[in-house]
Parts: C-alpha cells; sequence; structure tokens
C-alpha cells in the first residue's frame, strides 16, 4: 500500500513540476511582436461599471478573456528583458 502512495505522489509531484515549469516559459518572439499581438486581442472598449469618483470606466465584465492576452504579453516582454525596452519606450509615443 504504501509503494502505491509514494508511486502516486511522485507521478504528481512530477507533473506539477513539468505543469509549472512549461507555464512559466512564453513563446521567444520580440516585444514588438507581443505588443502587437496584445493590441490584436485586447479590447478597449470592454471596461464598464462605472466609479462613483471616476468619470471612466474601471472594470470588465466577469467572463471577460482578454486577461490571457494581457498577461501572455507581459510575460513576453519580460521575457525579453533589456531588448524589450526600446519596443516599449517606442509604443509610449
Amino acid at each position: 500500500m504504501r509503494s502505491i502512495f509514494a508511486l502516486f505522489m511522485m507521478v504528481l509531484a512530477w507533473g506539477i513540476s513539468t505543469t509549472s515549469l512549461s507555464a512559466q516559459q512564453p513563446d521567444k518572439m520580440p516585444a514588438t511582436q507581443w505588443l502587437a499581438e496584445f493590441s490584436k486581442n485586447w479590447d478597449e472598449a470592454k471596461w464598464e461599471k462605472m466609479f462613483r469618483t471616476s468619470p471612466v470606466p474601471y472594470m470588465r465584465p466577469l467572463p471577460d478573456d482578454d486577461w490571457k492576452a494581457r498577461m501572455r504579453a507581459f510575460q513576453g516582454v519580460v521575457a525579453g528583458g533589456k531588448d524589450s525596452i526600446p519596443a516599449l519606450l517606442e509604443a509610449l509615443k
């Protein structure tokens, strides 16, 4: 019985470790491509729910999946390191 439990725990630990490693490694693309991908998938018009002191909406609807595109772009740009800085500065202009 112990050997089955130990085997189960080893398989579970292996699965968790490989899943977390693959989730932390975004595709290798230049920052300009990550920003273009984000712009293509992000809909700025989805903001809603006015706040009492803000003249603009501040929340997005609950079934909004655009956050995935935002997180993938953040991860990809950060993974690019210092090479991403010129593209980010250009995007701010």
